[in-house]
């Protein structure tokens, strides 16, 4: 499994230790590359409890971000940030046990309490005595806008004894359809179509923004149970002294170290000091700009020295191909969970021929040395930030970073007339989105398409008079949320044409 040299390391088991005992902290250091969201993983599995990451800056809690959801893939990771905030607090007072990740600002802005959160909920029910009015003016009361037909978060509409509206807690919108005072039906809908999707028995009507008094920070939301990440405190300290947050809505650094010891904590760190410091000592795998062979030849000396190792990469049938050509064994997996079974058998002097119970793998062949067998490369189709390498736990992770130079990534691009300062992981269902090559569209979410064969995901774009665009998950980075000039609804653009190509210039 892509955690077992993690779990069984010295390093680690004193991390867990440390966090469990008396103190309830621990520290480690030499975390580069993608090793810190790694061991953030690894402990999220062993200790399963709230998770709460502190950065120094956006950036690192995008980097973050996207590597955790190669790691978690089976848990929700949450960015706190302004337009989610709510979700996430929402989140957070049901009990659930979340990841988020909040760069320095965001956890230093003072929201309101969990108390006045959870008394603000209203729950809607099938048969319960409300009439449309009424729902109207609680939403109203919460922070919703009134428009003509809902399509993004904080909206209501109603027609005759139609309600629908959109609680930032949920990701899609509701529509209540009333029986005279009561409601008779509780539905999801795509606020692309308008069409009903889910039927629900219950639903929440939460605030649309945070209103009134601030009162405290995100930390009045966790147990005492839960993990508080501090990484790299050092570089948090110097985006505190640049950070110009002054005034109630605020609290100070200093103040919020205060309270950081009614939790379990942790310090990461990139380097190899500290207080209470074990050290991985990982460092930046080499990189070969997609020349193969140079790759193959670092493989052929990892495997020798026994190395756990993993590929994560978007194009992982290609090089499992390609390493099966030159007698490398490799395994093909779609997920980073488990492995599937390996046995192996001897077929001839100098080979072994690996038997594995999975459709999902490929199989080149294992070259024996005196009756050494080496282990399989696990090739994980997916994508990080970056690789990095662990003499300490015997293993070494690669990603497309390393391999072609070109990881699949959070970007922000500039130089449009209309800025789109956000990534795709920012977009809800219905919110304008910009291609950088086709323009303006509304977003419909992802949707699973089977191509030539393959399922893969695609994220979907509505354009003007009904033009439709799939742009698959790797190509990701090539879409944003769409942020004009004045808040205005943009003009769609269509597939065809050359208005958006005029626009850029």
């Amino acid at each position: 499994m892509l955690f077992s040299p993690l779990g069984s390391s010295r390093e680690f088991k004193r991390v867990v230790e440390q966090i469990q005992g008396r103190e309830r902290k621990a520290g480690i250091g030499g975390l580069v590359g993608s090793a810190g969201a790694y061991l953030l993983a690894g402990l999220v599995k062993r200790l399963p409890r709230t998770c709460l990451i502190v950065t120094s800056n956006e950036e690192r809690a995008d980097s973050l971000f996207f590597d955790l959801n190669l790691y978690l893939e089976e848990k929700k990771i949450y960015l706190f940030q302004t337009q989610e905030q709510i979700k996430v607090c929402f989140k957070l007072a049901e009990g659930e046990k979340a990841v988020i990740i909040a760069p320095l600002k965001a956890f230093l802005t003072k929201i309101i309490s969990k108390e006045n959160l959870l008394k603000s909920f209203l729950l809607l029910k099938r048969g319960l005595s409300y009439s449309p009015q009424e729902v109207v003016r609680a939403c109203l009361g919460k922070g919703y806008s009134l428009v003509d037909e809902v399509e993004r978060q904080g909206e209501i509409s109603r027609r005759g004894g139609i309600v629908d509206f959109y609680p930032p807690i949920y990701d899609l919108p509701l529509r209540l359809e009333f029986f005279g005072n009561c409601i008779d039906s509780l539905r999801f809908f795509d606020p692309l179509s308008q069409s009903s999707c889910q039927k629900v028995e219950r639903a929440t009507i939460c605030l649309a923004q945070s209103l009134g008094k601030e009162e405290a920070g995100i930390l009045n939301y966790l147990s005492p149970r839960s993990l508080l990440v501090i990484d790299d405190e050092k570089s948090l300290s110097l985006e505190a002294e640049k950070l110009t947050l002054k005034g109630p809505s605020f609290l100070s650094l200093s103040e919020s170290r205060k309270s950081w010891s009614g939790f379990l904590l942790l310090y990461l760190s990139p380097f190899n000091d500290g207080p209470m410091q074990e050290s991985l000592r990982t460092f930046a795998p080499p990189s070969f700009w997609g020349k193969m062979e140079k790759m193959e030849e670092e493989i052929k000396s990892w495997r020798e020295k026994n190395y756990n190792l993993f590929i994560i990469s978007l194009q992982a049938e290609r090089i499992g191909k390609l390493l099966g050509e030159k007698g490398i064994s490799y395994i093909v997996r779609h997920n980073s969970g488990g492995l599937p079974e390996l046995k192996s058998e001897s077929v001839g002097v100098g080979f072994i021929r690996p038997v594995i119970k999975s459709e999902s793998v490929g199989v080149g062949f294992i070259r024996a040395v005196k009756e050494k067998r080496l282990k399989p490369v696990v090739i994980i189709k997916g994508s990080l930030s970056q690789g990095f390498e662990c003499k300490n736990l015997g293993l070494v992770i690669i990603s497309d970073q390393e391999i072609f130079g070109q990881p699949l990534r959070r970007v922000r691009r500039q130089g449009f007339k209309e800025r789109a300062d956000s990534s795709f992981l920012e977009l809800s269902v219905g919110d304008f989105a910009v291609h950088v090559n086709y323009g303006i569209a509304k977003y419909g979410g992802i949707k699973r398409l089977k191509v030539e064969g393959t399922e893969s995901d695609y994220l979907f774009l509505q354009y003007a008079k009904r033009d439709k665009l799939y742009v698959p998950i790797f190509q990701a980075n090539r879409v944003q949320k769409y942020v004009g000039p004045d808040g205005r609804p943009p003009q769609l653009n269509r597939l065809q044409g050359g208005l958006w190509e005029w626009t850029k210039r």
